[in-house]
């Protein structure tokens, strides 16, 4: 509905002040099931996409969007520390480099994975791990923490999906390499 309002203020504006728009841009990654499924309304000639296009996902629901790739970014960090740990730490957390104290997921004592990329680099939260057998846990400005099922070993690399939130502060980020292939 409001997408035909839109174009039909298009319609208006072109009828009085005689002059042609080249695009009437209807709308963003969301808008791509409409497109999909046939139901765009005739005269929406351009669509804001990039987060559908580079990461293969619709805006509104999250959901995967058909015969487009997750993978187009793929973020690798090096393991720098690998080692069992309790499921506690021992003592107690203070505050964190952000004046905030963390809170710590509950998780069986393991294989606890240090990995050189941290919250100067991107939101943490935004990245996926393609290991199953990986949790991401949390992290500090410089290292992201995350449980591990298997052995793995210092200098291994970790590799993620990033959101688009994540995305953007790993691209904007001077700290993180750019590789592109």
């Amino acid at each position: 509905a409001k997408l035909d309002k839109l174009v039909t203020l298009a319609n208006i504006i072109e009828a009085e002040l005689g002059v042609t728009l080249d695009y009437i841009s209807g709308g963003n990654s969301s808008s791509l099931p409409l497109l999909y499924s046939g139901t765009l309304p005739t005269g929406i000639n351009h669509l804001r996409i990039g987060e559908g296009m580079l990461l293969g996902r619709e805006t509104l629901t999250g959901n995967l969007l058909p015969d487009l790739f997750r993978d187009a970014f793929v973020v690798e960090a090096e393991i720098i520390q690998a080692q069992w740990k309790p499921a506690e730490p021992d003592g107690e957390t203070g505050l964190d480099a952000f004046g905030r104290k963390p809170e710590l997921p509950k998780v069986e004592p393991g294989i606890r994975l240090l990995v050189n990329l941290g919250h100067q680099d991107t939101p943490l939260s935004g990245l996926a791990p393609l290991d199953p057998g990986l949790t991401v846990l949390g992290g500090s400005s410089d290292y992201l923490v995350m449980a591990a099922k298997d052995r793995l070993k210092v200098g291994q690399v970790v590799r993620f999906l990033p959101n688009y939130w994540s995305l953007l502060g790993l691209m904007t980020s001077p700290y993180v390499e750019k590789v592109y292939i």
